[in-house]
């Protein structure tokens, strides 16, 4: 998992950090057209999405992002594996994740 404000190198990455740092731009791109400045109204349609899953596919592979509060999980996979799955995968890992942390920060151990 990725914070939104860390910086991406390959060590941090394992390897992989050609596909996360554009995942994370491309990401990045995204979150500022739906999410309006914090002055304006939400009136607008388009900050009402309901993104959960952003899917890349790639040469080397399949890339899939979703939002874990103001975080981002981008999961990697080979390019073999059935796009569905990696969407539903990545789905139901953010939402268990997303929990967890909402627990962690309500009740700080």
């Amino acid at each position: 998992m990725i914070s939104s404000s860390e910086v991406l190198d390959s060590k941090t990455l394992g390897g992989q950090s050609t596909a996360v740092g554009i995942s994370a731009s491309i990401w990045t791109s995204i979150q500022a057209v739906l999410q309006p400045p914090s002055d304006e109204a939400n009136t607008d349609d388009r900050f009402n999405s309901n993104l959960e899953v952003i899917l890349i596919e790639c040469e080397d592979g399949k890339v899939a992002l979703a939002p874990i509060l103001d975080n981002i999980l981008c999961i990697v996979a080979d390019r073999s594996v059935d796009i569905e799955i990696l969407s539903n995968s990545t789905t139901h890992a953010a939402n268990a994740l997303s929990k967890q942390l909402v627990l962690a920060h309500e009740d700080p151990v």
